[in-house]
């Protein structure tokens, strides 16, 4: 059912409603039981994209993703973390997509308790890589086809990838902030430099070459994170061409950026800027924030599926919990025993039974809901433990690997020397030379001391031209000496 009613937005640390129209002053109004939320910082989640058999079960789907963001995520086991995520049938309809965001809790009492502690709840801790889902679905001219959306902001960069105005995919890429750090300037600057000059080489003066020579491979950097996202979700979706790309940069070009794009591929001559006006007020100031503003309203009315954080959320009123429910049944039940009084005190003593049993089955009930809790924890300490042992494992096999690789050389340097061997005995015995002194330096090489009558001394080269057609890499002569009537030459062999 859709929702209507202000929403509470929080941000940079200040709280505001917002209609959907129009923003207002919480101070000025009062905000009995609205909707709280708010977008976490890209630095403070933990991602991971798989995929999952399309017959895993749908009642313990989370735990699944839970268990493979904690395998392959990087979470640490020893601490906790809201996770939450986001799943797309592929095109195939044999595999569930899985987008899988994590954020740890003990930082996030830290970041929202000033909120937390002024309305005792946070609904809704959204994740900023899907807020431009709420924005297509409300211009639907541009949500056909397969759609990039650019966003280039302060703290967060990040591109996301719909495909017919539902979320598929995202990748994060330099923000403002690292941009202006990396080039030593302050984020206005840079802002105003890529506004004005962008990547565009021919609108630099000699005085700015090094800002420009800075700037474009970050920028190529970011195409090719583009580049790779459209390429990994063509494995699940059937992506032909990107039809449209959308830049979202305060409502600004990028001189050279299109060009940037063409150069690596993305040739549409569909491209957009984000320039959705809406009513100023407390305290959107840019674009991206009303985008963000409109995301959150739309959650709320339930007209987008969004990935929740927060580990704040509002009990239930009591009268909808089981506990609310069972009070006030136990209650009915004993005024419809006091209003049939007069049908005798057995009757009385029949409905405290029940209350009793009812409040016995309760307390049942919690103490399971605890040794539950307890076993969860003990299944992930012996996770961190199993996972801990299978690192173990893979070292040890890394290491058994490599002295098998170490052995096998041994034995085929063995191999070699003793063919080099057999194939200088052979050519001895076959031109009747005699060898004073044979000495072989690991695989790859071998002296012979040979001995021969001066007159016979042709036998020595026929000697180094046969061992030479057996394929060795060189055979020289390093010492020819005369001893009498004896020639004595000594020959290199190296293979």
């Amino acid at each position: 059912m859709r929702k209507s009613g202000d929403i509470c937005i929080y941000k940079d640390g200040r709280e505001y409603l917002f209609d959907g129209i129009a923003y207002h002053d919480l101070k000025s109004r009062r905000c009995k039981e609205c909707f709280c939320a708010l977008f976490i910082k890209n630095d403070e989640l933990y991602t991971h994209s798989f995929t999952l058999p399309i017959s895993t079960d749908e009642e313990n789907f989370l735990s699944v993703v839970e268990m493979t963001l904690y395998e392959n995520g990087k979470l640490d086991p020893q601490r906790s973390y809201r996770i939450d995520y986001r799943r797309v049938l592929s095109e195939k309809g044999d595999v569930w997509v899985v987008d899988a965001f994590a954020a740890d809790i003990e930082q996030m009492e830290r970041n929202y308790y000033p909120l937390y502690k002024k309305f005792g709840y946070i609904d809704l801790i959204a994740v900023p890589y899907l807020a431009h889902e709420a924005y297509l679905k409300r211009n639907i001219e541009l949500a056909g086809g397969v759609l990039l959306v650019i966003h280039i902001g302060r703290e967060d960069s990040f591109v996301s990838l719909f495909k017919n105005g539902d979320f598929i995919g995202y990748n994060k890429i330099y923000s403002l902030e690292f941009m202006a750090r990396k080039i030593s300037m302050d984020i206005d600057e840079i802002s105003e430099i890529l506004t004005d000059k962008g990547v565009e080489e021919a609108l630099y003066d000699d005085s700015e070459k090094e800002i420009v020579s800075s700037l474009v491979p970050m920028f190529i950097d970011m195409v090719r994170q583009v580049e790779r996202l459209v390429r990994n979700k063509k494995i699940h979706f059937d992506i032909n061409i990107v039809e449209k790309v959308i830049l979202d940069f305060g409502g600004q070009e990028i001189p050279g950026l299109w060009k940037l794009m063409d150069e690596y591929g993305f040739k549409t001559h569909n491209r957009e800027l984000i320039g959705y006006e809406i009513e100023k007020g407390i305290p959107c100031v840019d674009v991206f924030d009303c985008i963000m503003d409109i995301y959150l309203l739309e959650a709320y009315r339930g007209t987008v599926e969004a990935p929740n954080l927060s580990p704040f959320r509002r009990e239930p009123q009591f009268y909808r919990t089981w506990v609310g429910r069972l009070a006030i049944s136990s209650i009915l039940a004993l005024l419809l025993v006091l209003a049939a009084g007069f049908y005798g005190m057995g009757e009385v003593e029949s409905m405290s039974s029940r209350k009793r049993a009812l409040e016995n089955r309760f307390s049942n009930l919690e103490k399971s809901r605890k040794r539950l809790l307890e076993s969860i924890k003990k299944e992930k300490r012996a996770r961190a433990e199993a996972k801990r042992r299978l690192a173990d494992i893979r070292r040890d096999i890394a290491r058994f690997k490599e002295a098998m690789k170490m052995l096998g050389d041994i034995k085929e340097d063995a191999a070699r020397r003793q063919q080099t061997l057999k194939d200088v005995d052979m050519v001895l015995e076959r031109y009747a030379i005699m060898c004073k002194e044979m000495e072989q330096n690991g695989s790859k090489s071998m002296r012979v001391d040979l001995v021969v009558p001066f007159e016979e001394r042709e036998r020595i080269a026929s000697f180094m031209k046969d061992i030479k057609a057996k394929g060795y890499r060189s055979v020289e002569t390093d010492l020819v000496l005369l001893e009498g009537n004896l020639y004595h030459s000594e020959v290199r062999i190296e293979r």
